[in-house]
């Protein structure tokens, strides 16, 4: 994240195309799995999103400045 680090463009990339891999992986395993198991995977997802927004916010609330 380039509001932790400065001048970190290549680990940006990097996260990028392996959130992009992760992205379609999942995907196509919502696409052939039965209904009750998407409903659990998609729970599943949104906690974890909801879980990484809490933690985001408190650390960012917490520490004003990386110096």
């Amino acid at each position: 994240m380039p509001f932790v680090k400065p001048n970190s463009t290549l680990i940006v990339t990097i996260n990028g195309a392996g959130t992009v891999i992760e992205l379609l992986y999942i995907f196509i395993y919502l696409l052939y799995s039965d209904r009750s198991r998407q409903i659990n995977a998609l729970l599943l997802i949104f906690a974890d999103i909801a879980f990484i927004v809490v933690v985001t916010a408190i650390v960012l609330s917490i520490f004003k400045s990386h110096e």
